[in-house]
């Protein structure tokens, strides 16, 4: 809803000033960010209150101030937003602008996942995973996980890789595992460029290749995994001795 005391903008300005707003903001100049933003949102426009929002809440050219961040997600929120759905839900699993409540997380959380929120979605299931706000499900959390992952998410397909691994919320399948750490660890997640390398060591889930092992290896280590690198370097020792 329009603030009352906002300009009377029409359609058109209001447009204008969150495309100069959004503009300003992807060359960091926060000052002309702000000054086209804050009309835009007064006037009622979602977008522009998001990116408002989450320059107060981050102290974007300004000294950070969560609480009015906070006050503008909301706005967005209740007009659908789904970014500023999952940034409120945020706010509230953290206690950053807000009074820390579970339970009003997963409530965001969830509204901004059925809205198509990929973060969120791997929120819900983290949340469905820990019992964070509602009550713990592995099946639940598979298939919250499912959805962002199909959508590409690096760390929930890992996850999704880790629940066929361990029967968490599926049948174990040693082959889907397989099937998702690799998805994962193309996409850049270490700890699946860690499990890939893992299951072809050991044959699970895929045929044992010692070349691909170490290829995974040493992309998850040059990434900063430690188990990653811990291994890699007891298979240089034993490569030493037995040259030596």
């Amino acid at each position: 809803m329009p603030d009352a005391n906002a300009k009377d903008l029409n359609d058109a300005e209001v447009a204008s000033l969150l495309s100069k707003g959004l503009m300003a903001l992807s060359r960091q100049d926060y000052a002309d960010a702000v000054a086209n933003l804050t009309p835009a949102a007064e006037a009622g426009d979602p977008d522009a209150q998001v990116n408002l929002g989450f320059m107060y809440f981050e102290g974007q050219g300004m000294p950070r101030d969560e609480r009015t961040g906070v006050a503008w997600f909301r706005r967005a929120a209740l007009q659908n937003n789904p970014d500023a759905q999952y940034n409120l839900a945020f706010a509230y699993s953290k206690g950053r602008g807000v009074r820390r409540d579970s339970q009003e997380a997963v409530r965001w959380y969830r509204r901004a996942a059925d809205n198509g929120s990929v973060l969120a979605q791997y929120s819900m299931g983290l949340a469905y995973a820990l019992g964070e706000g509602i009550p713990r499900s592995d099946a639940e959390s598979f298939k919250w996980y499912m959805k962002a992952a199909e959508a590409g998410y690096p760390s929930a397909q890992y996850n999704i890789g880790y629940a066929y691994r361990l029967a968490k919320g599926v049948e174990r399948d040693d082959a889907k595992a397989f099937q998702w750490f690799m998805k994962a660890a193309e996409n850049g997640d270490p700890a699946a460029q860690y499990s890939v390398a893992s299951m072809y060591r050991s044959g699970s889930g895929t045929k044992q290749d010692a070349k691909a092992m170490r290829e995974w290896l040493e992309k998850a280590a040059a990434a900063g995994h430690q188990g990653a690198i811990d291994a890699l370097e007891r298979l240089q020792a034993a490569e030493a001795l037995s040259n030596g």
